[in-house]
């Protein structure tokens, strides 16, 4: 196969499956000998904000002179995306040659009736090979759904594992209350590693103290009380983070979302813990894509795919000056509608533009519409396709708007490819 023949044959692999096991995982990876026991590695789950916790632990370990692989999911654009080195995405030589070693091993253990591994089991096993071979000295691993069941839990012995924030999301696989997500995301603490959690939620808060405790991990809990925001200027942020172990540090973000000093507090106790002894300045450069990033001036796409998101998102889309505007689009399969009610409720925006989403969980332009209308006055456009959708919005928008794209990362994808081919 070539480059976009694996991409294509791995697109038509499922992304959720409950046919694999850990078992399953740990056979490819021994199979392999990928399991890079010899690395050091960094477990993140939670709900929102795991990406970015990964991307500034990832920039701290780089500063320091350290190799770093990370898997994150998901992509906006390529595949690729899932799978870095020092940061940056494998290219598509990396990525057919780790996808062919896969393949090939999968194909043999076939033979003995091995079954063929899900799209996230594909991906995770082809990074831990690319780890291998470009013999990395951290790995930052980001789970892909919970974590007690997640593939990338085969890891037995973490340098520490991080929980950002936990709300609800894929409560189909993962349980209806927050307690019993809390426990899903929890299950990556192991025994005697460190874990950093945000604690913000009681009823989360009191599941992972448990399994820390219980696991004799040492737990460190972080709260939005601990954050002060300070300077917000040229879409940078400064804060301080209050934290009695290390007393205060002086952090500043490179970005406009407020949601971000959570998760850069979480990335910066975190590699406080590891066993190097890291510098750090304080000052984070790194940006991760699809995060309240501009894509064009005054065009902004955001990720947020769940209420949390919204809520968070909308707290930065209303620190911004003068009129604003929405283009939204949501998966079939999310609380579409609670989103929608928090989005109207806000009353941030003078319009909204909804569109379909180029996959096959897209919920109808028709339905998300007609739940704009029921909730908001304000203008409803709607236009099925994207990219006709967003030069719409970009046509009416007016001279000091600000144009923002949320509720999906799937949009957040689909608008940073539309605006790169218009841009160029």
């Amino acid at each position: 196969m070539n480059y976009k023949e694996s991409v294509a044959y791995l697109f038509d692999v499922p992304k959720f499956s409950t046919k694999t096991s850990l078992a399953h995982t740990e056979k490819l990876l021994k199979y392999m000998d990928t399991e890079n026991e010899d690395r050091k590695i960094i477990h993140v789950a939670g709900t929102n904000g795991k990406g970015s916790v990964c991307s500034y632990l990832n920039e701290i370990l780089t500063k320091n002179g350290f190799k770093t692989g990370m898997f994150t999911s998901p992509h906006l654009v390529k595949p690729n995306e899932r799978i870095k080195i020092y940061g940056d995405d494998i290219s598509d030589e990396e990525f057919l040659e780790s996808f062919e070693a896969v393949y090939e091993a999968v194909m043999k253990l076939s033979e003995d009736g091995f079954e063929s591994p899900t799209f996230f089991e594909y991906m995770f096993a082809m990074a831990m090979y690319v780890f291998k071979k470009k013999n990395v000295d951290y790995i930052i691993l980001e789970t892909g759904l919970g974590g007690r069941l997640d593939q990338t839990n085969v890891v037995k012995k973490p340098v520490v594992t991080v929980i950002t924030e936990v709300g609800f999301d894929h409560m189909q696989y993962l349980g209806d209350t927050l307690e019993e997500i809390a426990g899903e995301k929890a299950g990556i603490i192991k025994p005697g590693v460190p874990v950093v959690f945000w604690g913000d939620r009681k009823e989360c808060r009191k599941v992972i103290e448990k399994k820390a405790i219980l696991s004799s991990a040492p737990f460190y809990m972080l709260t939005s009380s601990m954050i002060s925001v300070g300077k917000i200027k040229n879409k940078c942020i400064d804060f301080s983070l209050h934290y009695s172990y290390y007393e205060s540090s002086a952090i500043s973000v490179k970005s406009a979302a407020l949601y971000q000093t959570a998760n850069a507090s979480l990335a910066y106790l975190a590699a406080m813990l590891l066993p190097d002894r890291l510098k750090f300045d304080g000052h984070f450069e790194s940006v991760w894509e699809g995060r309240m990033e501009e894509v064009m001036p005054d065009v902004y796409v955001d990720g947020a795919h769940n209420e949390d998101g919204i809520e968070a998102f909308l707290k930065t889309a209303a620190s911004f000056g003068g009129e604003k505007s929405l283009l939204f689009s949501a998966v079939d399969d999310k609380r579409h509608s609670d989103m929608i009610k928090k989005l109207c409720e806000s009353e941030i925006f003078s319009k909204y533009y909804i569109t379909k989403l180029d996959n096959p969980r897209a919920a109808s332009v028709d339905e998300l519409a007609y739940e704009f209308e029921s909730n908001t006055d304000k203008p409803v456009c709607k236009i099925e396709s994207p990219s006709e959708c967003f030069k719409r919005a970009l046509r009416e928008r007016k001279t000091s708007e600000t144009l923002f794209c949320a509720g999906s990362l799937y949009l957040v994808g689909e608008i940073k490819d539309i605006a790169d081919r218009m841009e160029n």
